[in-house]
Order: C-alpha cells, then structure tokens, then sequence
C-alpha cells in the first residue's frame, strides 16, 4: 500500500470519529517545514499531493490541519497558508517574532506557541514569563486563532520555579485561575 493511501484511509476513519478532530503532519509528511532545504528548494519540492489531496480530503472531513515546524519558516508562510494549513506548530520567538507574523498572516492561520522556550522561560524571572504570557494573550487572539504555549518542550535547564510560573502564568491570563 502507497503512503497516500494509508494517509487517506486515516482522514476517511477520522471522519466518521467525534475524535480527534485535528490532523496532524509531522515533518516527514509535511515535507519538513523547518526548511533546511531552504525557501527556494520547499517552493520547488512541495509535493502537489497536499494540496490536492491530504489537506482538500482533510478539511472535506470536516477537520482542521495542523503542522509543527522549527525554526524560522517566516518566507514560507504565504505557501503553507495557501496550501490550506490551519494550524502552524510551533512558534518559536527565538527564531521569528509571533506578533510581527501575527500582524501579518494572524487572520488567515492559527499560530501555536509563542512563549520562549530557550529564553523566556529557563532565563526569565517570574515576572518576565507573566509579562509575557499576558503580551501573547492581549495580542495573539485578535482577528484570529491562537493557541498559547510554549515554543517546545520545556528544556533541561528551566527550574522548577520556571515551570510552576508558566503553569500559573497560563492558568492566570487564560481565565482560569488556579486553586489554592
């Protein structure tokens, strides 16, 4: 059986799944859009198949797409947004600025992330990741979606201090403040 077919016999027993309502493209099916083949290469190289066939099957579903990326894919978010990408995953402030890309492609996508991984959150104070937090909250939902979170996986160096703060942070400007 050819991969297409496999990917397509997913996006036909999701459809008819209450769950998960999301399909997600890992950067091997992607085409790896962290472009270390470089913008000129991802323009050329893009497979047909995702916009003809796993993206157009996927929304005919009735299910939104998500890809995650790294690294600075800025140049290429025109393309992805054209080849009918719902979701772009993650956003990384270290290598691009999320509210330049919100103001400019924010009410066309959905950006995931935001919150800086190997910055904000193993080098800031407290203060630092609250101020930020409530900056991508203010900013990044408006004219469109948003998912806030980290940039990735909260790193070896982050303290426990950290941690806990982005926890509080999140529960604190998304409305839902925590328990004592």
């Amino acid at each position: 059986m050819k991969p297409r077919d496999i990917v397509l016999g997913q996006i036909h027993h999701r459809e008819t799944s209450p769950l998960p309502f999301t399909l997600g493209f890992e950067q091997g099916v992607d085409t790896r859009l962290d472009q270390h083949c470089g913008t000129g290469s991802w323009r050329e190289w893009r497979p047909p198949y995702i916009v003809n066939v796993l993206y157009e099957a996927v929304h005919k579903a009735g299910k939104i797409t998500l890809s995650h990326c790294s690294g600075n894919v800025a140049d290429i978010i025109p393309d992805i947004i054209e080849i009918g990408l719902d979701v772009l995953q993650s956003i990384q402030p270290e290598a691009m600025d999320p509210y330049e890309l919100k103001a400019k492609w924010g009410d066309k996508i959905t950006f995931w992330g935001g919150l800086g991984s190997q910055s904000v959150i193993p080098f800031g104070t407290r203060e630092t990741i609250f101020e930020e937090v409530s900056r991508l909250c203010d900013v990044m939902p408006r004219g469109g979606g948003y998912i806030l979170g980290p940039a990735k996986a909260l790193q070896p160096e982050t303290s426990a201090e950290s941690a806990a703060a982005v926890l509080e942070a999140f529960l604190e400007f998304s409305g839902h403040r925590a328990h004592a």
